[in-house]
Parts: C-alpha cells; sequence; structure tokens
C-alpha cells in the first residue's frame, strides 16, 4: 500500500485503523477541495483577529458552508498554536467558538438547512480531523505540502489537531448546545 500521499494514508486508515466511514468520506471530499485550502485559511485569520463569523462567510468554499465553519473553528478557537509542542496548552476555547458561531449563523443562518445546522459541530470535529491527518501525512511524505520552519513541526501540527479533537469531544454537549442556542435566538430575533 502507498502511504506517500493523503488519500493512500486516508485509506489505510480507513481499512486498517477502522476510522469510520463518515470521518474518510469527510477527508476524502476534502481532498479533492484542496485547491480552496487557501481561502479557507484566508478566512479562518480573519477569525482568528476578531472578525468573526462575517467576513469569513465572505469566501463561500463550493463543497459545504460546514466545511469553512468547521475550519474556522479549528484554527480561531484553539487556544494555542497550531504547531504547539506542549500539549497540555491546547483546548477549544468555548467564548470564541460561540462568537465565531453567532457571527457565521448572523450571516448564513436564514439560508441553511436544519440539518446543516445540526452538523455545524460535526464540520469543526471533521475538519480539525482532516487537518490532523493531512500533516501527519505530510509529514510522513518527507513535509513536502505544508511548509515548515524546523524538524517535527508537522507531526507537533497533528498532535495539537488531534488533541483538539479530543478537547472537541469531551465538550461535545456543551458545543452542541451552544450552536442550537444561538440559531434559535437568530431565529427569534429575525421574527421579532
Amino acid at each position: 500500500m502507498n502511504l506517500t500521499n493523503t488519500r493512500g494514508l486516508i485509506i489505510f486508515l480507513y481499512i486498517a485503523m477502522n476510522v469510520p466511514f463518515t470521518i474518510f468520506f469527510s477527508c476524502l471530499s476534502s481532498e479533492i477541495s484542496r485547491l480552496h485550502l487557501k481561502k479557507r485559511q484566508q478566512s479562518t485569520a480573519a477569525a482568528r483577529w476578531g472578525l468573526f463569523g462575517k467576513l469569513c462567510c465572505r469566501w463561500r468554499s463550493p463543497v459545504s458552508s460546514l466545511f469553512d465553519y468547521g475550519d474556522a473553528i479549528r484554527f480561531g478557537a484553539s487556544t494555542a498554536e497550531e504547531d504547539e509542542q506542549d500539549l497540555s496548552l491546547v483546548s477549544v476555547d468555548l467564548k470564541l467558538a460561540e462568537a465565531y458561531t453567532r457571527g457565521f449563523l448572523e450571516t448564513t443562518g436564514s439560508i441553511m438547512i436544519a440539518r446543516e445546522i445540526e452538523l455545524m459541530t460535526w464540520g469543526a470535529k471533521l475538519m480539525t480531523l482532516e487537518c490532523g491527518i493531512r500533516f501527519l501525512a505530510d509529514y510522513l511524505n518527507g513535509d513536502t505540502y505544508f511548509k515548515i520552519h524546523r524538524p517535527n513541526q508537522n507531526l507537533d501540527r497533528c498532535r495539537t489537531q488531534f488533541k483538539l479533537v479530543e478537547d472537541l469531544e469531551n465538550k461535545w454537549q456543551t458545543y452542541q448546545q451552544m450552536v442550537s442556542d444561538n440559531y434559535s435566538r437568530i431565529v427569534r430575533e429575525a421574527h421579532a
């Protein structure tokens, strides 16, 4: 089996590691839309600098707004740098996630269907997992895609993303409730 590219790693994870099909499919779909990564990174950087939600929605991915939302939460709600070596510093700040979610829903909530709202939390989880897999694949491939400035930087990025997924899972109920509450508030305000 060829593990020198991301698709090979994703297929390996699916077959050998028993990764659920939804995660496998999400990673493969995102790999196909890889050309849009630069736009998503620009939009997530805007979220990090306090322009939560509204600016980020200007760069709509042709795949799904859930990828854009998920990538923004992955990057903008993290308490640490993307390549943090001390994993004890890595977590998801739900206050940042809520601020971004509110702005995102104020801009896109009226055009999203109920199922998309339900899946927003999964967008954050799957995009974070996918990025972790991509950083790991790049590390295994000799660091050829993501620019590095020190040895093992992509491996550190991978570990950071996986730690964020773990933290999201630990805060899952609270996070889902926060998204639901913000959507309900926006709907009430729109009909008032």
